[in-house]
Formats: C-alpha cells, sequence, structure tokens
C-alpha cells in the first residue's frame, strides 16, 4: 500500500510540476506579447489629430491681407468679423465677410486652419456631412471641395505651408462650391512666395 501511494504521490508532484511549468511559459508569453504590441511604432497608433501642428499658419492674415477690391467685386463688405475655433487639437483663425447691401452673392469665411489636406480629406469630411467631395488644383495648389450639401453650403479647402486655408459658404444662387473657387482664385496670387 506504501508503495502505491508513493507512486500516486509521485505522479500528482510531477503533474503539478508540468501544470506550474506550463502556466509559467504561458504567462511568460503573454507578457512578452504586451510587451510587444507595447513598443510597436507609435506614429501607426496616433490619433490622426496628434500628426497636426499645434498652432494655425502665420504665413497670411485673412483678416487683414485680402484687398478691398477683391471683397468690392465679390459684393463683400470691408468690415470682417473675427471667427476662431479653438479645438483640442484642429484649430482655425480668419474672418466672417458679409454680404455687402446691394450684394446679390453669399458671406464667406476664411480661415487659416491646421488642418493638412490628408487630414480634411480623410478625417474632417467624413466627420461633417456627407455631401459630394471633389479633389481639385486651385491657383496651382491642392485643393477639395466639400459640398454642396443639401443647404447649399460648401467647404473649400486649399494647402498652404503648415496646414490649410478654409473657404467656407452657404450659397442659395448658383453652385456654392463654384463660388468658392471663383473667390480662391482671386486671393490665393496674393499668399507670399513659399506658403
Amino acid at each position: 500500500m506504501t508503495n502505491g501511494v508513493q507512486k500516486l504521490d509521485a505522479r500528482v508532484k510531477r503533474r503539478t510540476k508540468d501544470a506550474g511549468r506550463r502556466s509559467a511559459i504561458i504567462g511568460g508569453a503573454l507578457i512578452l506579447f504586451v510587451l510587444m504590441a507595447g513598443c510597436g511604432d507609435n506614429r501607426a497608433s496616433q490619433a490622426p489629430e496628434d500628426k497636426l501642428a499645434t498652432g494655425v499658419p502665420k504665413i497670411f492674415d485673412p483678416c487683414h491681407e485680402i484687398p478691398a477690391e477683391i471683397l468690392s467685386e465679390n459684393k463683400l463688405l470691408n468690415n470682417p468679423h473675427p471667427l476662431s475655433d479653438d479645438g483640442v487639437k484642429v484649430k482655425s483663425q480668419g474672418c466672417d465677410y458679409t454680404m455687402s447691401n446691394d450684394g446679390d452673392g453669399p458671406d464667406m469665411d476664411v480661415m487659416v486652419t491646421n488642418m493638412t489636406y490628408d487630414y480634411f480629406r480623410d478625417v474632417y469630411v467624413k466627420r461633417f456631412g456627407d455631401g459630394p467631395v471633389r479633389e481639385l488644383s486651385v491657383n496651382q495648389r491642392r485643393s477639395i471641395t466639400h459640398g454642396p450639401e443639401a443647404d447649399k453650403s460648401c467647404t473649400l479647402f486649399v494647402s498652404i505651408k503648415g496646414g490649410g486655408l478654409r473657404f467656407d459658404t452657404l450659397s442659395p444662387k448658383g453652385d456654392p462650391c463654384q463660388n468658392l473657387i471663383d473667390f480662391a482664385n482671386k486671393v490665393l496670387p496674393i499668399l507670399p512666395a513659399g506658403a
């Protein structure tokens, strides 16, 4: 009887020892997997907002640098109202230009933003609205329109160094996106070289 108990006791100890080894191996593998996952390329797991510049480009001031004759041609008053959109990561600064008394065109917002072309196309457009998107070149700059939306609004994004220019309008008459493209074609040549 003692011999049988000793054999059973030896088997239990060996199985317990083997189970302990397996647990240690599995636990070690899990720890190694977690550590390797944590040491991956952080850029790949960055949120899109984390890739944006921390402030808006200082290349152009849309509140003071659009010539009066361009505003007048577009029936816009030369008394811009400051706009600011300071989100946690996405930042925009600029002005709203209202239609003159004798004008029949739309008001326009012109803002400098730290959004990049890719961010605007891949993130902003998908988060805000479902209107058509068109990639194009405006004054030899990579650009994209988002709209017209059902409410006849449109946004035009134009790439500049460090971010972009965002033009917005709501136009009950005509094509709001074409209105923005025409306006941008007049404004963009005044940007400094290399902007």
